[in-house]
């Protein structure tokens, strides 16, 4: 890990990274140990460090869909 790249760990002290399911990455927390696939990005804002964007392993940035689900697959440009 570095100052830009991180692991997320639920509250089970399992850790969230990517799964394919039927040729569609999803998130889950089911990993005892991180590796590729749940090292996840800081991406900060230039005019605004206070601002940050995550992008998952498979180089898209998360996007909160509704309050219960969280997608890795969302194409942006940077404006914040």
């Amino acid at each position: 890990m570095n100052e830009t790249s991180f692991n997320l760990r639920v509250s089970n002290k399992q850790f969230v990274g990517l799964e394919d399911e039927n040729g569609e990455n999803k998130l889950v927390a089911n990993l005892d140990s991180p590796g590729n696939k749940e090292t996840f990005e800081i991406v900060r804002n230039d005019n605004d460090p206070n601002k940050v964007r995550i992008r998952a392993p498979n180089g898209q940035f998360l996007q909160v869909y509704n309050a219960m689900f969280v997608w890795p697959y969302y194409l942006i440009s940077f404006c914040f």
